[in-house]
């Protein structure tokens, strides 16, 4: 692992996100392809996790704040939370290839709170790369939260029948 330091250019960026256009050396400037293609960041003392390596939303140059961080990592983000990079041009009149690119990461992975606000919860694994097949790249992937990660984590014997049946609290416990 790779500790150094580097300049973002971003096309976008939220609380809970940052769209990154280019990465710079910081001692050239120049652009640099290695850059764009780090597992993660650390911005302001948390950690991003970069959704190129992910096997169910693949979005290259978008990091997401990893809010728990352990075995298993969640990021816990507001439905919405790219909602001022898709308002932001080129989303707002992307066309299909717009469109393909917001359903991929906004859909799925989706989680009522104790206050009814939808979630979405991203997972990765540091541990087990089974719970994503088939799965070839060496980091262990950003996925989306889904019905079979979810049956896996708490045991097919206890599982509740459907992902609706589990608030974000029950399932940050459960992690």
């Amino acid at each position: 692992m790779s500790t150094e330091e580097i300049i973002l250019e971003l096309k976008s960026m939220g609380p809970q996100f940052i769209y990154i256009k280019y990465v710079r050396d910081q001692f050239s400037g120049k652009r640099s392809e290695r850059g764009l293609k780090a597992y993660g960041i650390l911005y302001e003392g948390h950690p991003y996790k970069n959704l190129l390596y992910s096997y169910n939303t693949k979005t290259p140059y978008l990091y997401i704040r990893i809010d728990i961080v352990g075995r298993f990592c969640l990021a816990v983000l507001e439905e919405n939370f790219l909602k001022s990079m898709f308002d932001s041009q080129p989303y707002s009149s992307g066309g299909l290839a717009g469109y393909s690119f917001q359903s991929s990461v906004t859909d799925g992975g989706k989680f009522l709170d104790k206050e009814g606000n939808t979630k979405k919860i991203f997972i990765i694994d540091t541990k087990d790369l089974s719970i994503v097949v088939p799965y070839t790249v060496k980091y262990a992937p950003v996925e989306n939260l889904t019905k079979r990660t979810l049956k896996w984590l708490v045991g097919k014997e206890n599982f509740k029948g459907s992902p609706s049946d589990y608030t974000v609290e029950e399932i940050i416990a459960i992690v």
